[in-house]
């Protein structure tokens, strides 16, 4: 995962029509999860306790796991692992 995308990188992400976003990986939709806690602006309502400095895919950590997934890293320390496992397929 990059250390932050810009805005463009972002919208085109996010601009894909219905039925490719149907098909998103995991890894896919764990980097979108990714930008979308950094850009949350959670810290605004819930304080700086919640301020997501960086996050990286487990990929990228070294995870030692099949899974993907997000490390997020708080502004006051803390990382927080999200695992992100597909249930159902398109359509169902």
């Amino acid at each position: 995962m990059q250390d932050k995308l810009t805005s463009a990188e972002a919208e085109a992400f996010f601009e894909r029509d219905e039925e490719e976003a149907e098909g998103l990986t995991e890894e896919e939709f764990a980097e979108a999860l990714g930008m979308v806690l950094e850009e949350s602006g959670a810290d605004e309502v819930f304080g700086d306790r919640l301020a997501v400095s960086s996050t990286r895919s487990f990929r990228d950590v070294g995870m030692l796991t099949m899974n993907a997934g997000v490390v997020a890293r708080t502004s006051d320390g803390p990382e927080w692992q999200l695992t992100v496992v597909r249930s159902k397929g398109p359509g169902g």
